[in-house]
């Protein structure tokens, strides 16, 4: 496998919604197998193909599994898989960087039900570019 050029996170991608239900016994499958997910990290919830929300958490497992299976959570309809951003190791500015990465993601993902807005400064279309945007839209 060739070496990531992102050594701090690991990318869970996709997952189905159903592996954080599954039971090996009484104990959570998932909880037994991916140890990456008791990890802090950035979390996508996707409804088939299209993203819907975007959220981060200090304990991926705990904040997935809630909005899996607890029918109060907010996020509990609406979406069939997952994916993750998991921080692999916990520095002293890994919250930023888990913060960042979740504005980022809200911030390009269009149509995502994300309350919170990041707020990024806005590069403006140059006038030059305007008779070019009113032909194509």
């Amino acid at each position: 496998m060739p070496k990531s050029i992102y050594p701090d996170f690991e990318l869970i991608k996709k997952w189905p919604r159903e592996f954080l239900g599954a039971k090996n016994g009484n104990q959570l499958l998932i909880r037994q197998t991916v140890s990456q997910l008791e990890r802090p990290g950035v979390y996508i919830l996707y409804h088939a193909d299209t993203p819907v929300y975007v959220g981060r958490a200090t304990r991926l497992i705990s904040r997935l599994h809630s909005h899996a299976n607890k029918t109060t959570s907010k996020h509990f309809q609406g979406w069939n898989f997952f994916s993750a951003f998991v921080l692999v190791e916990r520095a002293k500015n890994s919250d930023s960087e888990i913060a960042l990465l979740e504005a980022v993601l809200i911030a390009a993902i269009p149509g995502i039900r994300n309350g919170a807005v990041p707020r990024f400064n806005k590069v403006v279309i140059p006038k030059e570019f305007r008779k070019i945007l009113q032909e194509i839209v």
